[in-house]
């Protein structure tokens, strides 16, 4: 709370392709920032693990523009390699789920 409260939010990749090279140094992972003279935290963040493995990183981040409109920004961690494209499609379905989404009807508009 004490970064969101600055404009950022950061969870790093649980098993990290980056610490593997450099262990002393930063983690790779996802991000999400913003302007705060514009949009300020509406709470916490949610954050997420997801994946066959459980090391994926997803963050939520409900936000509040000064007119008063809310905006939820979301980013996500996804295999990254032309053979894993099966994985990424049920990583999606995975965080629908955990969002509380059904995709039942078809996708959400």
């Amino acid at each position: 709370e004490e970064y969101a409260a600055k404009g950022l939010c950061v969870c790093p990749n649980f098993d990290s392709t980056a610490r593997r090279f450099n262990p002393d140094g930063f983690d790779d992972g996802v991000a999400i920032y913003w302007k705060t003279s514009t949009l300020k935290a509406r709470g916490p963040p949610d954050v997420w693990t997801y994946d066959m493995t459980g090391d994926a990183p997803a963050i939520r981040v409900k936000l509040q523009h000064n007119s008063g409109s809310p905006l939820d920004v979301m980013t996500l961690h996804l295999p990254s390699s032309p053979g894993k494209e099966l994985r990424r499609q049920l990583n999606l379905w995975q965080l629908h789920e955990l969002l509380g989404v059904s995709l039942a009807d078809g996708p959400p508009l």
